[in-house]
């Protein structure tokens, strides 16, 4: 990602404060995980996202800071990788108008944050 994150598009440091204010951002669909005894929300979980492409890629990048790396499951299926510290970039293309609903031309590429690479932890739908 050093070769190409300074030319990628970003939209700047995403952290829980700055989600909660997003327009599509839901508490009772939206699950953040609080371990008890958390540092301030602005310090548990910060990220940065790079998109970038050229006439051959899609380049996908993050640089995050979080204060746990929550890959355990105690209901653990592949299907439920979303109960892990993951990321995901949503794209659209068309833009459609109905944002909380997947349909034609929408892509989500997801990717769970464990380094022993589990068949599971990276799908693209």
């Amino acid at each position: 990602m050093s070769e190409w994150k300074y030319v990628a598009f970003t939209d700047g440091l995403w952290d829980i404060l700055r989600l909660r204010q997003a327009p599509w951002y839901d508490p009772s669909i939206n699950r953040l995980t609080d371990h008890g005894n958390e540092p301030p929300i602005e310090e548990d979980l910060q990220a940065r996202y790079y998109t970038a492409w050229d006439d051959n890629y899609l380049y996908l990048g993050a640089e995050v800071k979080d204060n746990v790396n929550d890959i355990t499951d105690p209901q653990h299926e592949p299907k439920r990788w979303y109960y892990k510290d993951a990321i995901c970039w949503f794209i659209e293309a068309p833009r459609e108008e109905t944002a909380k609903k997947f349909g034609v031309g929408d892509n989500a590429f997801c990717f769970v944050i464990d380094a022993s690479k589990p068949p599971y932890g990276a799908w693209w739908s």
